[in-house]
């Protein structure tokens, strides 16, 4: 299990997070806890077009939540 370390462009930290990604799933959508550091690094990657839309699903000991990944400033796998 990994935890990660979430550094947003305001200076918030969300930490010891666990990643999740949406997967559909016979027409629901479902999300997945993440057990691989290469699909970690996926979700938080950014391509210069196209990542307005595109969030980085996430949940710590106090909240569930999503981020944008353009919001990102800095992450660190633990």
């Amino acid at each position: 299990m990994f935890n990660v370390e979430i550094e947003l462009n305001n200076g918030s930290i969300l930490y010891d997070c666990s990643i999740f990604k949406e997967v559909v799933e016979e027409n629901r959508v479902e999300m997945k806890y993440i057990e691989s550091e290469e699909e970690i690094r996926d979700q938080f990657s950014k391509m210069p077009w196209g990542n307005e839309h595109r969030y980085v699903y996430f949940q710590n000991a106090s909240m569930n939540g999503k981020v944008n990944v353009m919001q990102i400033r800095f992450y660190k796998i633990k």
